[in-house]
């Protein structure tokens, strides 16, 4: 008996879901690379600060999911600030379209 099950390895790599946070934070928008295997989000905090949150794709046999960067993200002072810091740290961004949540009129 196994304790561990392999799951079996998605054929395309799946959209994550909208991250959802306790503290009132809220994701504005996202971003996703080229070759769909990263994904980098806009979150407004409740204090009114902006962070980006950016998250990978595990190929791991034992993962296949959708994992955040262990780096931790800045704070910016405002969604322009944040956007241009973003794309000096990620600039595959300037090449690929942002996406909004259902329902957020934000950015």
């Amino acid at each position: 008996m196994a304790i561990f099950k392999r799951p079996k390895a998605p054929a395309t790599i799946p959209t994550p879901d909208w991250p959802t946070f306790k503290t009132g934070s809220a994701a504005v928008c996202r971003w996703y690379s080229p070759d769909q295997s990263m994904c980098l989000y806009l979150v407004q905090m409740n204090n009114g600060i902006f962070t980006d949150n950016l998250y990978f794709f595990s190929w791991d046999e034992y993962e296949y999911c959708w994992l955040p960067s262990p780096e931790g993200g800045s704070l910016f002072d405002s969604v322009a600030t944040a956007e241009k810091e973003m794309k000096a740290n990620y600039p595959w961004i300037r090449d690929v379209k942002f996406e909004k949540p259902p329902g957020n009129q934000k950015h």
